[in-house]
């Protein structure tokens, strides 16, 4: 089993179509299905992405050895429970950076003209 073959096992254990999957991870469903169709394999950042969305165990993602879904410390059960995200300011920017990538790459590729985006902005973490 590969990689690919391991993400679409995650979107199939959501229940989430391949559009649903795609707008979760900020990107498209054309990547998604050339992911599944192992006409392309994850880069680094997306295979993050992935992990953190889903909570995968990427050790799982990358060799299939162990356990899909990471184990959640308490406080990690809680948090999501309650709907509260980690603040990780360096992925979030990283993330954002390669979706509007994506977007760009996709407004250009179809032709619908140029795409601006207002200022992005986070909420410190507490300290």
């Amino acid at each position: 089993m590969t990689i690919n073959d391991r993400i679409k096992d995650i979107r199939r254990s959501t229940g989430l179509s391949q559009t649903d999957f795609a707008e979760r991870l900020g990107t498209t469903r054309g990547v998604i299905t050339n992911l599944e169709g192992e006409k392309t394999t994850p880069n680094e950042p997306f295979i993050k992405l992935i992990c953190r969305e889903f909570n995968i165990d990427e050790h799982w993602l990358r060799t299939g050895e162990g356990e899909m879904r990471q184990k959640l410390t308490r406080n990690q059960e809680i948090a999501e429970f309650m709907g509260v995200l980690p603040h990780d300011h360096d992925d979030t920017l990283t993330m954002e950076k390669q979706r509007l990538k994506h977007l760009k790459r996709d407004r250009k590729k179809n032709g619908r003209g140029r795409i601006t985006v207002p200022g992005l902005f986070f909420i410190p973490a507490p300290m």
